[in-house]
């Protein structure tokens, strides 16, 4: 997983990153993907927190259709 990525702003999303959130992305076959998420501006406590953004099943699905790195 060597190579250029494409960088998503998914700052929007508070819960689970779905298919929905990822079609109008112009993702392509063979694509490193990466997540921008508010995840990003928790501190690390060393502390499980249940409230982050995650790759939902439908999302990973999706990105598994495409087929991304």
């Amino acid at each position: 997983l060597v190579g250029d990525a494409v960088v998503l702003d998914l700052m929007h999303v508070v819960d689970g990153i779905t298919r929905d959130d990822l079609v109008d992305k112009n993702i392509h076959k063979g694509d490193i993907v990466l997540l921008k998420t508010v995840n990003s501006l928790t501190p690390a406590t060393g502390k499980f927190t249940p409230h982050f953004v995650y790759l939902a099943a439908s999302g990973a699905q999706y990105l598994a259709e495409i087929g991304v790195k």
